[in-house]
């Protein structure tokens, strides 16, 4: 009986290892600052504009990094899309024509001033094409009710822009964490 179990462990062992060998190391994130963690908001949120948010480019108005307001959905900071006025952010990644990847990010919306649902809303664009509009369901200070979105995209060029887009007016904005880029297999295609 104890060699029959010492076998099992050892298979099981044997199993793992193969499964870990043959899976390798997880893609590099190809978004610099993609957490947001970067510059550190010294208390609950710091103002930025212009080219003040590493890896990322602030194409209009600007945006706030919050820290201790509400809780991250990854590290210790995300980021609201509007500052003081509607803001846009943008990253061009170096990127391989006709290839692959999977961009992937959390958003939420600024539960403050008790707005509806539909008053938070941001566009996602992958080089020239919209991906998406974002209205984020409000959460709370303590719980932002943060929302995963994937997407599978394809660079038509060497360099692709990506891009985070404020479309409300006012101070309190879409928020967004754990901005991801990582080479990926073509989309399966339905028959």
């Amino acid at each position: 009986m104890q060699r029959l179990l010492i076998l099992a462990i050892l298979a099981v062992a044997a199993a793992a290892t193969q499964l870990a060998s043959t899976t390798g190391p997880a893609p590099t994130n190809l978004i610099i600052n993609g957490d947001f963690e970067t510059p550190q908001a010294p208390d609950r949120c710091l103002a930025l504009s212009s080219d003040q948010l590493p890896g990322w480019k602030i194409e209009r108005g600007d945006v706030d990094v919050v820290s201790t307001y509400w809780p991250a959905e990854h590290g210790n900071q995300s980021l609201d899309l509007n500052g003081l006025t509607s803001g846009a952010i943008s990253q061009t990644i170096v990127t391989e024509s006709s290839h692959w990847y999977r961009l992937t990010f959390f958003y939420a919306g600024n539960p403050d001033e008790n707005a509806a649902d539909s008053d938070r809303a941001a566009e996602v664009q992958w080089g020239d094409k919209l991906l998406t509009i974002l209205h984020p369901k409000l959460g709370t200070l303590a719980d932002m009710n943060w929302q995963r979105r994937e997407f599978v995209v394809q660079a038509k060029t060497a360099k692709t822009t990506l891009a985070f887009i404020s479309v409300n007016d006012g101070a309190y904005g879409v928020a967004l964490d754990d901005v991801s880029l990582v080479p990926c297999d073509p989309p399966v295609k339905q028959q």
